[in-house]
């Protein structure tokens, strides 16, 4: 029984795990940007993941090579669309759009990958699952207006929200991709591949920083930043990602995106002595009975 319950839990584990690095990405890279341009932090996070997975990966994938030619096209697709597509338009999305609007449109990720789950592979969802999406929806707005109700009067589209939208449905799409991810390749050498085949893409976005003259001086701080980016934001958070997906499915494990403003807020408390406030507590609390409902199995009829 109790390995059985393991074998439940570690998926939900690593989904938690993967959503707690990116929030830290969040806190680190907010910090860490106003040194070292956007494309530029992009490329060296993948770059240095890459570096520090190919020693583990290496081995598999020559291992497997056969099955990665025959499925090449869809790595490429998985790859571009993970790695650098959804970065790059986030990136570019939050220079021209308000926080508020890009937490808001971000928390409607679970909700689009629900929806596109049932349009495309007729994958149903029960009321557990809508109810814990508008509950956790209600905490994450909760804590991104800050308790004040002023702020969504005030609320208006810009121009940035129009890179947000198709942001949100690329990270939506490749998450329901992870379904068609080659039965024969392991999570490493897969994982792999995604960042060699998206190298070029940011490598050339990279270079459009240097053209434009927006370079960087290399310190110990952002160093240390950069490497924590690398290390647990893309490498450890998409291999625990990709494979807690693969286990729980695509609509019940991205309910586990909505915890993710729960560990910012935590995080900027932590870290940044950002006040805790009772927005905070309200909006936790929503998001963690949220994300249990929407995540629970019903019971099996006896």
């Amino acid at each position: 029984m109790s390995q059985a319950r393991n074998a439940v839990l570690l998926p939900y584990i690593l989904l938690l795990l993967a959503t707690l690095f990116w929030s830290g990405n969040n806190i680190v890279a907010r910090v860490t940007v106003q040194e070292v341009p956007p494309f530029s932090l992009t490329f060296w996070r993948v770059f240095l993941a890459l570096l520090m997975l190919t020693p583990f990966a290496l081995p598999g994938v020559i291992r497997q090579w056969s099955v990665v030619k025959q499925h090449w096209k869809m790595i490429t697709f998985l790859g571009l669309l993970g790695v650098p597509t959804f970065n790059l338009l986030l990136n570019s999305a939050v220079q021209y759009t308000t926080a508020v609007n890009a937490s808001l449109i971000n928390g409607g990720t679970p909700a689009l990958t629900v929806l596109l789950a049932f349009l495309l592979f007729r994958e149903g969802f029960g009321w557990r699952m809508v109810v814990g999406m508008i509950i956790a929806f209600g905490g994450i707005t909760a804590i991104v207006i800050q308790g004040d109700l002023g702020v969504l009067r005030a609320f208006s589209f810009n121009p940035g929200d129009l890179l947000m939208l198709p942001a949100i449905a690329s990270w939506a799409v490749y998450t329901l991709g992870l379904r068609f991810k080659p039965a024969g390749l392991d999570g490493l050498p897969f994982l792999m591949l995604m960042m060699v085949v998206s190298m070029p893409v940011l490598a050339a976005f990279y270079a459009v920083d240097l053209v434009g003259g927006r370079t960087f001086t290399l310190t110990t701080n952002n160093a240390l930043s950069i490497g924590y980016i690398a290390l647990f934001p893309a490498l450890l958070a998409f291999a625990f990602w990709n494979r807690g997906i693969a286990a729980v499915g695509a609509a019940r494990g991205v309910q586990l995106q909505y915890l993710m403003p729960v560990w910012g807020a935590l995080g900027g408390v932590f870290f940044l002595s950002e006040p805790f406030r009772s927005y905070h507590l309200v909006g936790i609390v929503l998001i963690f009975a949220g994300v249990f409902l929407a995540t629970r199995r019903p019971r099996p009829a006896s």
